[in-house]
């Protein structure tokens, strides 16, 4: 079976975000470290995507996801 990976982009207190979904069910959030999201081939997000809905965000400040009033881990959190 082959899951779809989506690129999608989610707007929060102004800023767009975006992120990857794959797959259905119950929901996976894979926050990345310091090297961004992972590379659009990255195989684990459609592998997880065949029994978890995957949500793959881009982290304030990584990617082209600008940093915002992000200034502590607690606000990425938020």
């Amino acid at each position: 079976m082959s899951t779809v990976v989506f690129d999608k982009t989610v707007e929060v207190d102004g800023i767009a975000i975006p992120y990857r979904e794959a797959g259905e069910g119950s929901t996976v959030v894979f926050l990345h470290g310091a090297g961004g999201v992972p590379p659009r081939g990255a195989s684990f997000v459609a592998m997880l995507g065949e029994r978890h809905r995957v949500l793959v965000p881009s982290r304030p400040g990584f990617d082209d996801t600008p940093v915002g009033a992000c200034k502590t881990l607690r606000d990425v959190v938020e």
